[in-house]
């Protein structure tokens, strides 16, 4: 049905959404490396990162969330992920999954660390100051601002 559309919308060919996906996934997965991620953090030394993301299974009705925990040198160390029914926005499913990998870090990781989210709007609506959202993904940076608040040591980039 995708090359239906695109041949379509694109009879000559010249947008190549297949093609780019095609080489997009031929080349290896890259991953910062700890020199890389070493630039990114604040004057405290995080003794470890977590990476953190969420997805949506639409087809079964469900949202997931995982947070991967690795030292300094990018070794993995441990994990953690979680399903539940229903579908949420992608916004709400990456509040989601950053409230919960704060809750578990903060409970579990007493040293300083470094957290990265690949969603930019909560990532911003994390430093806004100013702004008072009423929504349920502002509720739920509400509750991340306050894990960080308890935890100074502890950054999200």
């Amino acid at each position: 049905m995708l090359c239906f559309i695109v041949t379509l919308l694109d009879p000559c060919g010249i947008i190549g959404i297949k093609e780019e996906w095609q080489a997009a996934n031929l080349l290896p997965p890259t991953f910062p490396s700890a020199a890389a991620l070493d630039d990114a953090v604040s004057p405290t030394v995080p003794s470890w990162r977590c990476f953190v993301d969420a997805t949506l299974f639409t087809e079964h009705r469900r949202t997931g969330c995982a947070a991967v925990l690795c030292d300094p040198h990018g070794r993995f160390v441990q994990a953690f992920s979680s399903v539940r029914d229903g579908v949420l926005l992608a916004s709400q499913a990456e509040a989601v999954a950053l409230r919960n990998a704060l809750q578990w870090l903060v409970n579990t990781h007493p040293d300083p660390g470094m957290i990265f989210t690949d969603a930019q709007s909560l990532f911003l609506a994390l430093r806004r100051t100013d702004s008072e959202d009423c929504s349920e993904v502002g509720f739920l940076v509400d509750d991340c601002k306050s894990l960080l608040t308890s935890r100074p040591d502890i950054r999200v980039s």
